[in-house]
């Protein structure tokens, strides 16, 4: 039974990978935080739900970007450094949200600016974290170490908007992102106390062309690839947050307390999923199992479609969250342990960038959807399609189904030589 539950050896094991794990969960606690609190003040000053929305669209931009160079900066110099000087970023610019609410008129291009900065330097930051891992890291604990940072992120997701609201009526909110700008430093300390990292192989050094080479490699790796391609199937159109305010209050009839329980309910599966998560560093064919796990998010999501019931609801929503978690846990230890050291910066940004642009598609698709056929038609449509996308995956890249994922994929300039069980 003691296999069945996350497997803590990475931070029993390891100094290094303790350290930063502490670390990094202290900060997502700050980040979501600062996530509840940007949507609070935008629509204390605007009154506009409409610019609540637009907070997703300015960072999108910077996003990408920042995931794509950020992945090339990883690759050409020491990722310790870049982690470091990411954090130091990250926490200037909570102070200036920090600033434009203690200087007493706060404004919105302040806060879009200081949220755009934010979105592009979390960007750069995520690339060298995850390639860090790999690098502090055993092989063998790679899934085991996937899994322990999901927990820091779905407790942050649980903890952080529960503590925001609290927060915000008592203290106010310029304190939360005075908080996140602490938060910071706990990952700064950490990172300070790591070896120096950075990739012993010849790399290419930071530029377009580096960049470039990072995507001519995911391009070639049909694995890889097709990994990247079903998740963007499975979120786009199967991610219904955007229509939860108006399941809760139409479908369910309930008020804000029950919006709050959907949008917490992925979260409290991930992070079940995540704790009881030891036998997956054991299961052979990691390409397989990510194709299980989106199949569970697809049914889960187009049953919640047909199903006018919270409580059932809510059960089918912690079974996605859960599913996705597990899915993301076998996505990066694929990622960190077949893509070459000395483009791992690189590889892990362009998943950073397709997760992103993910998330702002599926809740564009699912309020348009809503607008043609209701919540309902949102949710259980962008279920089926999603399913009907894995189908199309496994067709066009059956090889899924057959790579192990644990076995190194080399790269030259005209190919990609995948080296499998």
């Amino acid at each position: 039974m003691a296999g069945f539950f996350a497997d803590l050896s990475p931070i029993r094991e390891n100094r290094d990978f303790r350290r930063l794990w502490i670390g990094q969960s202290i900060s997502n606690i700050g980040n979501q935080l600062t996530v509840v609190a940007i949507s609070y003040q935008t629509y204390l000053i605007t009154r506009s739900t409409l610019m609540v929305g637009m907070i997703g669209l300015v960072q999108l931009g910077p996003s990408l970007l920042g995931s794509l160079f950020g992945g090339s900066i990883a690759d050409a110099i020491d990722r310790r450094l870049v982690v470091i000087w990411a954090q130091v970023a990250l926490a200037m610019t909570s102070a200036g949200l920090f600033l434009n609410i203690a200087l007493g008129h706060p404004t919105m291009w302040a806060l879009f600016i200081c949220v755009a900065a934010a979105a592009g330097f979390q960007a750069i930051n995520n690339p060298a974290r995850g390639s860090i891992i790999a690098g502090i890291v055993p092989k063998e604990q790679l899934a085991s170490a996937s899994a322990l940072s999901g927990i820091t992120l779905q407790t942050g997701l649980i903890l952080g908007p529960a503590l925001a609201g609290l927060l915000i009526a008592s203290v106010g909110l310029k304190s939360l992102y005075a908080i996140d700008a602490v938060g910071f430093t706990a990952v700064l300390v950490s990172a300070f106390a790591l070896p120096k990292l950075h990739s012993d192989e010849i790399s290419t050094p930071f530029g377009i062309r580096s960049v470039i080479e990072g995507l001519r490699y995911a391009r070639s790796n049909r694995f890889l690839i097709s990994l990247i391609v079903l998740d963007l199937s499975s979120m786009i159109f199967g991610m219904p947050k955007a229509v939860f305010p108006a399941l809760a209050l139409r479908i369910y009839h309930g008020g804000a307390e029950d919006v709050g329980l959907l949008y917490a309910a992925p979260g409290i599966g991930a992070l079940v999923g995540s704790l009881f998560s030891g036998w997956v560093r054991h299961v052979k064919f990691r390409g397989r199992a990510v194709v299980v796990c989106m199949v569970a998010w697809g049914v889960s999501i187009t049953l919640l479609g047909f199903i006018p019931i919270l409580v059932v609801g809510l059960v089918l929503l912690a079974v996605a969250g859960g599913a996705d978690m597990i899915g993301t846990i076998f996505r990066s230890a694929i990622f960190q342990t077949t893509v070459p050291n000395r483009l791992r910066g690189r590889l892990n940004g362009v998943f950073y960038g397709s997760a992103v642009s993910a998330n702002g598609l599926g809740a564009t698709e699912a309020g348009v959807a809503s607008t043609i056929g209701g919540a309902n038609f949102a949710i259980w449509s962008g279920g089926l399609l999603s399913l009907i996308g894995i189908v199309l995956v496994l067709w066009r890249y059956p090889e899924l189904l057959r790579s192990t994922g644990h076995d190194l994929m080399e790269f030259d300039e005209d190919d990609a030589v995948t080296r499998t069980d």
